[in-house]
C-alpha cells in the first residue's frame, strides 16, 4: 500500500494473484475469493472479495469498513482464491502501517 491508512478509515484493498513468472492467474472459475487482513496482534480475518475487473487479471478487492481497521501498527494483507478442484492460489503478503488519528 502506498497511501496512509488511519484507524477507522474506509479504504479499498486491491491484491493481485500471479504465478511464479509474474503472469496473472485467471480467477474467473474460482469458487471462493477472500482477502485476509492480519492486525498487529496477529488476529487475522478473511473478507469475501470481488473481482477488481473481470477476474482474468488476477486482481481482487475489498472495501474496508470503519470497524475493520481498528488498531495502530503494522498490518498484513493477502488475497487467495479457491477452485472447485481444491487448488488454491495466494497473492504475495503486503505490509501496511495504520496510524492513529489526531482527533477522535
Amino acid at each position: 500500500m502506498t497511501c496512509n491508512v488511519h484507524i477507522g478509515d474506509t479504504t479499498t484493498f486491491v491484491v493481485q494473484i500471479v504465478d511464479c513468472d509474474g503472469t496473472p492467474e485467471d480467477l474467473t472459475a474460482s469458487v471462493m475469493r477472500y482477502i485476509c487482513l492480519k492486525d498487529p496482534t496477529g488476529e487475522a480475518n478473511n473478507y469475501s472479495a470481488n473481482f477488481y475487473t473481470d477476474g482474468t487479471d488476477g486482481k481482487l478487492y475489498i472495501r474496508a469498513t470503519t470497524e475493520m481497521i481498528n488498531k495502530r501498527g503494522t498490518w498484513q494483507v493477502q488475497g487467495f482464491a479457491t477452485f472447485v478442484d481444491g487448488n488454491e492460489f495466494h497473492s504475495e503478503k503486503e505490509d501496511f502501517e495504520v496510524e492513529p488519528n489526531v482527533c477522535t
